[in-house]
């Protein structure tokens, strides 16, 4: 698997306390299959959660020189989560934030509870930019639990989404559950991701029970797709082939499925 979101840079932010817990971490990961891991802090502007990417790259090397001193067999490289603001894009181009390892891919998060007005003009700034835009864990954000339907039309827009392993799991409740769920049946999904942020968390040692779930719901190249070939081409910067999403529906009761 190749997880293009983790919070395992020590005392950054809300994820790993330490050093040896993003080594713990890291080992979990590379017993499960594992091999390549992106790095992406929080980033929100006006927050104690405003690290540069100059100190981000810096506190990666010590990771980086700790995993080879201790002969872990494990790609790290960095990127942010980024909240969403207007500023998003002046800050990538300053390269005050990460897009995922430096390309054209940029991860960022909506608020989880509201909705956020100005979704389509940043999806444009950042597409005449030049990126990606990758929204992170769409399942998990009330508007989208309540309308599914908004991921086909950010879609329509330019965005594309990584989900959480751990919303498949029920780790973020039944509605993130469901509504993920939804959103793999219509292959709305480009990404899985683990979201990891302590070593007490155990997506990584779930991934075998992930896999189960995964093809019952989806075909087998799709779960390549989610865990391994799309992350793989964003390292390298490479252009995916999108899935085309199938069209949300409701059914007699009014409901998505």
């Amino acid at each position: 698997m190749i997880d293009l979101h983790s919070h395992i840079l020590p005392n950054i932010d809300d994820g790993s306390r330490s050093l040896e817990e993003s080594i713990e971490i890291i080992k979990q990961a590379v017993s499960n299959g594992v091999t390549d891991i992106i790095v992406t802090p929080h980033f929100i502007l006006g927050s104690s959660y405003n690290k540069e990417k100059k100190e981000n790259k810096k506190l990666l090397a010590e990771l980086q020189e700790k995993v080879k001193n201790e002969n872990i067999d494990i790609n790290l490289y960095l990127g942010n989560e980024i909240f969403v603001d207007i500023e998003m894009v002046s800050l990538l181009i300053k390269k005050k934030i990460s897009s995922l390892n430096d390309t054209r891919y940029v991860l960022f998060e909506l608020p989880m509870n509201s909705k956020y007005k100005n979704i389509r003009k940043t999806l444009f700034d950042l597409r005449s930019a030049g990126y990606i835009p990758v929204i992170a864990h769409p399942e998990r954000y009330r508007v989208i639990k309540e309308n599914p339907k908004l991921v086909e039309e950010w879609k329509e827009a330019g965005a594309v989404f990584q989900s959480n392993i751990g919303s498949l799991l029920g780790r973020y409740g039944k509605e993130a559950k469901k509504t993920l769920e939804i959103l793999l049946k219509h292959e709305a999904i480009t990404f899985l991701a683990s979201d990891i942020h302590h070593s007490r968390d155990t997506f990584y040692e779930d991934i075998p029970k992930l896999k189960k779930i995964l093809k019952k719901i989806i075909s087998d190249d799709y779960v390549e797709e989610l865990l391994e070939t799309n992350g793989r081409k964003v390292l390298n910067n490479e252009k995916i082939e999108f899935r085309e999403m199938i069209s949300l529906k409701k059914n007699v009761f009014g409901q998505y499925k």
